[in-house]
């Protein structure tokens, strides 16, 4: 579902699944074009019911149930973004852990004379 559409079908569902047509046009005030036509699609696919004098939409519990779907579908995809941000973000902290301590073994093990002379000083 685009965005648009998800937009309409958001102001529905908060306005109390019903609204002014003109109203829906605050959805996108860009495009009201593209707001008309996505409201005459939810209409034959039997989401919205439209008055007949095209004055009030309503959102059927077809729509309703759309909605929700939708929400719910948006809000795991986020999570699961996040999610896989973090797994990232866990990765390349172990890579660079790994390779601190390569290189923290690799300095101690050639300085190993400079550390044995450091502790004969505290013998």
């Amino acid at each position: 579902m685009t965005d648009l559409k998800f937009a309409i079908l958001e102001h529905l569902y908060k306005s109390g699944r019903s609204d002014e047509f003109r109203n829906l046009y605050t959805v996108n005030p860009n495009d009201t074009d593209a707001v008309f036509y996505a409201i005459q699609e939810f209409a034959s696919m039997q989401l919205l019911k439209i008055a007949p004098n095209y004055d009030w939409v309503f959102l059927t519990p077809l729509g309703a149930t759309a909605y929700e779907e939708e929400k719910e579908a948006r809000q795991k995809n986020a999570q699961n973004k996040k999610q896989q941000r973090f797994d990232n973000k866990i990765a390349i902290a172990s890579v660079f852990i790994s390779l601190i301590s390569f290189f923290s073994g690799v300095i101690v093990e050639s300085q190993i004379d400079l550390f044995d002379w450091i502790i004969s000083l505290f013998h």
